[in-house]
């Protein structure tokens, strides 16, 4: 019995414990209204990119997606973006052009 009790109060405080992440990052979609230097803004809200922002491009080809890396001279006024950032440090940017 004190077994069984042991492994419920286990499971219950194991149960009840807080689950959160430890990265609070978001993401936002939009289109790119300016770019300049390490700042991007995107419907009217500006973002820093961080110095190692990962940076793709999504394309569709014959019904299929596919990304491919990037750099910061693939983003131009007007591309509709993804971006994950935390605050206001962009760490991934998704240049979507399959939305052309």
């Amino acid at each position: 019995m004190k077994l069984w009790l042991t492994l419920c109060a286990v499971v219950l405080l194991f149960w009840t414990s807080e689950t959160t992440a430890l990265t609070h990052h978001t993401y936002m979609n939009g289109t790119v209204l300016g770019i300049s230097g390490d700042t991007i803004k995107i419907d009217d809200k500006v973002f820093t990119i961080a110095p190692k922002a990962k940076i793709v491009v999504q394309d569709k080809r014959n019904g299929a997606y596919f990304e491919e890396r990037a750099s910061r001279s693939y983003i131009s006024v007007g591309n509709s973006v993804t971006v994950r950032a935390m605050g206001n440090l962009v760490n991934e940017i998704i240049i979507e052009r399959w939305k052309r």
